[in-house]
């Protein structure tokens, strides 16, 4: 800790992932057009708080997501319970999923303008 009672937290990658095309396939380095997964916390002992970037531009590509230490090195790896938003590049929304143990309860999509892809 800094004498002034800030903390710097270096950013921690999980995984890199490569792009649809690839599979999303894992790669322990990055991937252009790609994404990174990044670490925000741990809770007990098997749970992590996980959050995907794409890696050209470092913007979110979903909200943080509880998962497994198995499932947080698997791109395709979901939440068991909740909703799940994903965006595209441009910031826009991609889609919005609500899980529930697992099960897909329902599923909404827009395209990078915005606009519903029903």
């Amino acid at each position: 800790p800094a004498k002034s009672g800030i903390n710097i937290i270096e950013e921690q990658v999980v995984s890199y992932f490569g792009t649809a095309e690839q599979g999303h396939k894992a790669s322990n380095k990055p991937i252009e057009g790609g994404f990174y997964r990044r670490l925000l916390g741990k809770q007990g002992n098997n749970q992590w708080l996980v959050q995907d970037y794409y890696y050209d531009s470092s913007r979110k590509y979903n909200e943080p997501m509880l998962l497994s230490i198995d499932d947080a090195y698997r791109f395709e790896a979901l939440p068991s319970s909740g909703t799940f938003y994903t965006y595209h590049e441009n910031g826009q929304i991609a889609s919005k999923r609500v899980y529930d143990k697992q099960r897909l309860l329902s599923s909404e999509h827009w395209n990078s303008a915005g606009q519903s892809t029903r």
